[in-house]
């Protein structure tokens, strides 16, 4: 039971950012070289402050990128 626990606060500090690259012919051209960020299932709480949540781009431990 303590392995279990101590996963989940060991993950909840895990955050992986990916970037990806789309092209389609449906994207208006005013919009090459936008950058949309796409946030979810993020808990702020004792285990992951709102500094680590503020600047994911700073990286911070805890931010990998793919």
């Amino acid at each position: 039971m303590m392995g279990i626990a101590a996963w989940m606060v060991v993950e909840a500090r895990i955050v992986t950012v990916a970037e990806y690259e789309i092209a389609s012919p449906d994207v208006p051209p005013d919009f090459d070289g936008t950058t949309v960020v796409f946030l979810t299932d993020i808990h702020h709480g004792p285990f992951f402050s709102r500094e680590r949540v503020r600047s994911p781009s700073s990286g911070s431990p805890g931010w990998s990128r793919t």
